[in-house]
């Protein structure tokens, strides 16, 4: 029992530590490198760090800060801009839960809602994102905001362009086995 406690005060003081705008790679990161080098398990990223996932790896992302999730699935990359909560995926599909922000290439930024979850693609000239529940705000760069709910999807391209699109044209990422678990003592904060 007292092994536990210093185990949690040293995972407080480790926390307390992370500049905000930073995450950490959570269990069941396969396949993942930050700045080109293996990420394991446990692994800080901060503010200018590149993670990128090879084909068939998956990163499981969590903000310092608390308030949600994120799974990065194979073939993508992303960079953390600093600022809480936000991660600029440069291509790939993930996975968000909860209060993560996550900005595209082609201007748009997400912005959840409380109890939202989404799916993003991100490719070259275009990105896609569908509402899995609650909404999540779209602002594009030339300061149009718009709300995608429940069951909904959109494609923003270059240009600040945006339209509706089906939810089956997006590519959702399976969750790796251990999303479940992270999700409610996440945005539990």
């Amino acid at each position: 029992m007292k092994y536990f406690g210093l185990g949690l005060l040293a995972l407080s003081v480790a926390l307390a530590a992370q500049p905000d705008g930073s995450f950490f790679a959570g269990p069941g990161t396969h396949g993942a490198y930050l700045d080109g080098a293996p990420l394991l398990p446990g692994t800080a990223i901060l503010p200018g760090d590149v993670v990128t996932t090879e084909s068939g790896g998956a990163v499981l992302l969590t903000p310092t800060q608390g308030g949600g999730a994120i799974e990065l699935a194979g073939g993508g990359s992303a960079t953390l801009p600093g600022g809480s909560n936000s991660l600029i995926i440069t291509k790939g599909n993930a996975l968000v839960v909860g209060n993560v922000r996550v900005t595209t290439p082609q201007g748009a930024t997400f912005v959840p809602g409380q109890n939202s979850s989404y799916v993003v693609n991100v490719g070259g000239a275009q990105a896609g994102m569908g509402v899995l529940s609650g909404s999540v705000n779209t602002l594009l760069g030339n300061g149009t905001i718009s709300t995608v709910s429940t069951g909904s999807a959109i494609q923003v391209g270059r240009g600040n362009t945006a339209r509706a699109i089906r939810f089956a044209e997006l590519t959702r990422p399976d969750p790796n086995g251990i999303m479940p678990q992270v999700i409610p003592a996440s945005q539990s904060r």
